[in-house]
């Protein structure tokens, strides 16, 4: 497969998501562009994987301005006639308008044939390369850019509706996600649902090594950002009632962001020898603390699938969940996890007692599935696989009979 995409996020390197999907894409035969502000240096072993950002500090941007928009004359002039005409057509001060060239340069420069954006906050912007230059667009549907944030913008949401039936092929990560954009206009028939990959070799030296018989003192775990959506003080308030009922346990939160408001609640519940706050670890030693735990859980009030379960599944560290968002499209009750009622303190306070008293074997049990589960769906082979389908079929639509 020949075909030329952009996977673009703004930064580079970028999230952990993105750079797993970038390497997918790579290692099926895609030529991947990569456009935007670079971070810090990157590089990735799959030449096919081409980095085109524009620098950072000031004084470099004017001549890179200038040079690469004299390049794209010479080089394109039809191109670079429609790029200029677009620019002057908004309404935007000398500055913004430096910012848009330096921006749409070298994508224009290097026009791909699918321009895959990652945040839908993004698409507004990116549209021309569709009416201009006939570019097909793909998004991402994913988290709080669908969830929440057009509930608190209307002016996002309206952007949205009025771009959404425009956009070529819409990438959801679960089920839950792509019934969410079908109310901004995202088209059903042109969203395809492929589940997140994760990089299963990095892990499969990191097994968990207990027999699943829980310690005398519950070793509980949990990884993600410091957001009250994640539910971390829901959690508390349900190991405060397993600490009335003589349960020992230990649970340590794995997350960076301010930690204040949960540090006097900890106080409060009287659990200070109870909870551990780590502000965020190198990501080896989060698999080592994992592999060390008897739970991994994920108190979440929304998720799409979170890749920590993914991680935890394959390492082999039973998971419970809320069953929010798409998690319950993963974790099945005594299959290949555990869920618990979203919101719900007593169910998940019920659950995690249940579990402690759950035979050893039948948490291998449900380990074993989880495994299997993690590697059948979610290795970067299969991302890979179905994101260049995904392609295809945009660059060669089935013919209306």
């Amino acid at each position: 497969m020949n075909t030329k995409v952009a996977i673009y996020s703004g930064i580079v390197p970028s999230t952990t998501f993105i750079e797993n999907l970038i390497d997918a894409v790579a290692s099926r035969g895609c030529l991947v562009y990569i456009f935007g502000r670079s971070k810090k240096k990157n590089e990735y072993e799959n030449q096919k994987a081409i980095i085109l950002t524009h620098p950072r500090k000031n004084w470099k941007l004017l001549f890179f301005v200038l040079y690469n928009k004299a390049l794209l004359r010479i080089k394109f002039g039809d191109r670079y006639k429609k790029l200029d005409q677009h620019i002057k057509s908004k309404e935007s001060s000398r500055k913004l308008r430096m910012i848009m060239w330096l921006k749409y340069l070298q994508v224009v420069m290097n026009l791909p044939d699918i321009f895959h954006i990652q945040w839908a906050k993004n698409l507004d912007e990116w549209m021309f390369l569709k009416e201009l230059y006939g570019v097909r667009i793909v998004l991402s549907l994913r988290g709080t850019h669908i969830k929440y944030s057009p509930l608190a913008n209307k002016v996002l949401a309206e952007s949205y509706r009025k771009n959404f039936p425009n956009v070529d092929g819409f990438h959801a990560v679960s089920k839950d996600i792509a019934a969410t954009a079908t109310r901004y206009g995202a088209v059903t028939q042109k969203t395809r649902v492929i589940y997140t990959g994760i990089d299963l070799g990095s892990i499969s030296n990191i097994q968990h090594e207990k027999n699943y018989d829980p310690s005398p003192v519950m070793k509980i775990i949990s990884v993600g950002r410091m957001k009250w959506i994640k539910g971390y003080h829901m959690a508390l308030d349900a190991l405060k009632m397993l600490k009335e009922k003589g349960i020992q346990f230990h649970y340590t939160i794995i997350a960076k962001g301010d930690a204040e408001e949960l540090l006097y609640q900890i106080d409060d519940l009287k659990l200070t020898d109870f909870i551990s706050i780590l502000p965020g670890i190198p990501q080896q030693e989060v698999f080592r603390k994992m592999k060390e735990s008897d739970l991994l859980l994920i108190p979440s009030f929304d998720e799409g699938i979170a890749n920590v379960a993914l991680e935890a599944m394959a390492i082999g560290l039973p998971v419970m969940s809320s069953d929010c968002g798409g998690m319950n499209e993963v974790i099945k009750q005594n299959q290949t996890g555990y869920i618990f009622k979203n919101r719900n303190i007593l169910d998940l306070s019920n659950k995690i007692e249940a579990f402690k008293k759950e035979p050893a074997e039948k948490i291998s049990y449900v380990v074993g599935n989880a495994r299997k589960y993690v590697y059948d769906q979610h290795s970067m082979e299969q991302l890979g696989r179905e994101m260049t389908i995904f392609y295809h079929h945009l660059m060669n639509p089935i013919p209306k009979s």
